[in-house]
C-alpha cells in the first residue's frame, strides 16, 4: 500500500496470501480456537493480521492476539496468557526469538507436545530444535507450518538442477527463485521499453509478467519479445501476474511438518489463490 509512484516491485509473494495459507492449514487440521503471538514489526504484524482475518473467515475463534517484543528475552507472561485462554492450537510468528518463546511454552505446559503449534518462514529460517532444547532433537515434532515454496510444481522445471549446480554448498536456496525472477522480469521490462532509462523500465514491469503470450525462460520470452508479441513471463517461482502495485497475485508455499529428528518436512507445495 505504500505509495512508492509505481517504481517499486517484488517477486516474493506478499505475506497476505501466506496468511490465507497458513489459516487453512490450521483450520483443516481440525483447530477450532487459536492463539496468535507475533513479533513487534511490520513481517509479524502483517502475517499476523492476514493469518487472523483468515481464521475468522473460516469460522475459528481467535481468543488470543498477542504481540510481543521482537526484542525481547522473557516471554513467560505471555505464554502464560496462551495458557490460560485454553485453545487448541498456536500461530507462532518470530525470527530466532522463536527458540525462547517456544521454551517459555513448553514451560507452562502448552509446548509442541500438548498443543498443536504451527509456524511460517520466520521461524523455521531462524529456530533449530537444538536452540530450543539442546538435549531432545524431537522437542518440535509435530509442530507444522508453510514456507514460500523452493522449487514450486508450476515453476520453470529445470531451475532447481540449475541453481544446485551453481551454488556452493550450504548456500541458502529461499527465495532463491524469486530473485532470478526479479533479474529476468527487469530485463525483459528492459527489452520491452526499449530502453535503459528507469522511468521507461518501470513502466513495462507488470505487464511482462501477465496477460500476453506465456514463456519460462529467459531466451523464450526474448524471442517471443522480437517477434513484437506480448509476453507473460511465468519464471522459476511459477506464476508472477503482477497486481497493480507490483507484486505477485499468485503464490506457492510448502506445507511442512518436523520430525524427530528436528527436520522440517515438506508435506505438499499449494498454490494461492
Amino acid at each position: 500500500t505504500y505509495d512508492d509512484g509505481g517504481y517499486y516491485f517484488r517477486t516474493a509473494p506478499p505475506d497476505n496470501l501466506q496468511g490465507v495459507v497458513h489459516a487453512d492449514l490450521i483450520t483443516d487440521d481440525g483447530a477450532s480456537s487459536v492463539a496468535i503471538a507475533f513479533r513487534s514489526d511490520e513481517y509479524g504484524r502483517g502475517l499476523a493480521n492476514a493469518v487472523k482475518d483468515q481464521l475468522e473467515a473460516n469460522g475459528v475463534d481467535v481468543p488470543a492476539f498477542i504481540e510481543f517484543d521482537k526484542d525481547g528475552t522473557s516471554f513467560d507472561a505471555e505464554a502464560a496468557q496462551i495458557a490460560a485462554a485454553g485453545v487448541d492450537a498456536i500461530s507462532l510468528i518470530p525470527f530466532a526469538e522463536g527458540a525462547a518463546f517456544t521454551q517459555a511454552l513448553i514451560e507452562a505446559g502448552v509446548g509442541p507436545a500438548d498443543v498443536q503449534l504451527y509456524v511460517a518462514d520466520g521461524y523455521k529460517d531462524s529456530v533449530t530444535a537444538e536452540a530450543v532444547d539442546p538435549n531432545n532433537p524431537a522437542v518440535l515434532e509435530g509442530a507444522r507450518g508453510t514456507y514460500p515454496s523452493l522449487s514450486p510444481p508450476d515453476g520453470e522445471p529445470t531451475f532447481v538442477e540449475r541453481f544446485t549446480a551453481f551454488a556452493p554448498p550450504g548456500t541458502p536456496t529461499i527465495f532463491s527463485a524469486h530473485s532470478f525472477d526479479c533479474a529476468t522480469a527487469l530485463l525483459l521490462a528492459a527489452e520491452a521499453a526499449g530502453s535503459t532509462d528507469s522511468v521507461a523500465i518501470a513502466a513495462q514491469v507488470n505487464d511482462v509478467t501477465r496477460g500476453g503470450e506465456k514463456c519460462s525462460s529467459y531466451a523464450a520470452c526474448h524471442a517471443l519479445l522480437q517477434q513484437g508479441a506480448d509476453i507473460d513471463y511465468d519464471g522459476a517461482s511459477g506464476p508472477l501476474d503482477f497486481v497493480d502495485a507490483g507484486e505477485p497475485g499468485a503464490g506457492a508455499y510448502d506445507l511442512f511438518t518436523y520430525d524427530a529428528e528436528g527436520a522440517a518436512n515438506t508435506d505438499e507445495t499449494v498454490s494461492v489463490p
